[in-house]
């Protein structure tokens, strides 16, 4: 065997050992680094967006129009959720704090303008039904990765996509209604697809899965939701427009004393 032949049989099982090593280190992703991933996958340090909630219960159906703004911070994350329509909900703010280091408590308040009272929900509250809908007032604040522990389950074909099913188990369990979650996570753009909802007696109380899919100012964006409860007497779809990422954000709009103006 001549010495161009030789090097070329080096260079060629190089290259297939060095692509087994590249497909090895992928399969050896733990469930926490892939949910590191996710949070990766959206790096803006605000963003401001439109969401259309509408609950469907048997031949009833409620709206909601709500302005939702979010600006990450050196020890967490703020969200305000600002009630638009219709009128008799009009400017009820929700506004949290969700803090990065885990002995922290997130804080949540809500302003009720026809009482003119900004009142703090404590960890109970937490587990209250947020507006009517099926979902929950923990369902509507940032869950921080120091908050759960994770398993990764599984990794499965979800479409033309490959997911990665991760179970998430709160650490407190004291301020939750669930007692895990599993989340199906795209590996293409890092973003959760569906999500199973588990009880304290560990049944399956229900179902998100997220869609429409859209790359907004680089980062890969879902802009619808459906939940799902087991139960099946009703739906609540979550619609999400005119999103707008990296603005400048105020720190004064994320201020409980700013609620009330």
């Amino acid at each position: 065997m001549n010495a161009k032949r030789l090097w070329a049989m080096m260079l060629c099982c190089a290259g297939l050992l060095t692509g087994m090593a590249v497909g090895a280190a992928a399969g050896e992703l733990t469930g926490r680094q892939i949910m590191e991933n996710v949070d990766k996958a959206t790096k803006a340090s605000d963003t401001s967006q439109i969401i259309s909630i509408v609950v469907e219960r048997g031949d009833q159906k409620l709206s909601r129009r709500v302005r939702g703004l979010n600006k990450k911070t050196p020890w967490g994350e703020k969200d305000l959720m600002t009630f638009e329509l219709p009128e008799d909900v009009k400017n009820i703010k929700y506004l949290t704090w969700n803090y990065t280091d885990p002995a922290q408590r997130d804080d949540m308040w809500v302003y009720m303008p026809s009482e003119k009272l900004v009142r703090r929900i404590s960890g109970g509250g937490m587990k209250s039904v947020f507006m009517r809908s099926d979902l929950y007032n923990e369902d509507m604040k940032t869950v921080n990765l120091d908050d759960d522990d994770y398993e990764l389950l599984r990794s499965e074909k979800c479409g033309e996509a490959t997911c990665h099913v991760v179970q998430r188990v709160k650490k407190d369990q004291s301020d939750t209604n669930y007692a895990r979650r599993v989340v199906w996570v795209r590996e293409d753009i890092w973003q959760p697809v569906k999500v199973e909802y588990f009880d304290k007696k560990n049944r399956l109380v229900k179902t998100a899965h997220m869609g429409g899919f859209q790359n907004i100012q680089g980062y890969w964006t879902r802009t619808k939701m459906l939940v799902t409860p087991t139960h099946g007497q009703s739906r609540t779809i979550l619609l999400f427009s005119e999103i707008q990422y990296d603005l400048g954000l105020a720190d004064e709009l994320f201020e409980h004393a700013e609620l009330t103006k």
